[in-house]
This record gives C-alpha cells, structure tokens and sequence, in this order.
C-alpha cells in the first residue's frame, strides 16, 4: 500500500527561521499591548472598557507613528504623534475613574 507523502510543516518539512529586530519602539508596543488587552478584558459600558477602547486607539496612532519615523517621513509621524496625544485626557479620564 503505498501512502503519499505528508505536506504537513510538523513532520519532515523544513521551517525559515524569522528574523525579529527588538527595538525601542518594540518595548513601547509591548506595554501598550498588554495593558489594552487587560483593559479590553472588562465589561463593556464600565470605564475600564472606554479606557480600553481609547487606549487601542492612542496605541495604533502610536504604531503609525512609528512605522512613519522608521521611514523618515518626518510630517506623518509628526501628524500622528499629534493625534495620540489627543486621546490622553480620554484614556486619564475612564482609567482614573474605572479605578476608583
């Protein structure tokens, strides 16, 4: 009996190996991601879920930001450091009082 041959990665198939560059920002991007998936965890209409919402936000505007800078595009990266800066008194306000 002759069975044909396993196209599955886990058995005999060669893996490429990804090549990661930990940076700064790569920190930065850490911390908000943890952060906003605990908070994006809470009950939805609680300050704690608007904290989160605002928080998602604020961090792709951050990422965005970043993938600008990494490019040189000085402007757009100025533009959306602008803009994530627009949503510190939103993401203060539900943090603070989904705390307390």
């Amino acid at each position: 009996m002759n069975l044909p041959e396993s196209k599955s990665p886990i058995v005999g198939a060669e893996t490429e190996e990804v090549a990661y560059n930990f940076t700064f920002f790569s920190l930065i991007n850490m911390t908000f991601g943890f952060i906003d998936g605990a908070l994006n965890a809470m009950p939805k209409g609680g300050h704690l879920s608007y904290c989160g919402i605002n928080l998602k936000a604020q961090r792709t505007n951050l990422i965005n930001a970043t993938n600008y800078y990494i490019d040189r595009d000085l402007k757009n990266a100025a533009e959306k450091i602008y803009s994530t800066l627009g949503y510190t008194y939103l993401v203060n306000y539900h943090c603070y009082y989904g705390a307390i």
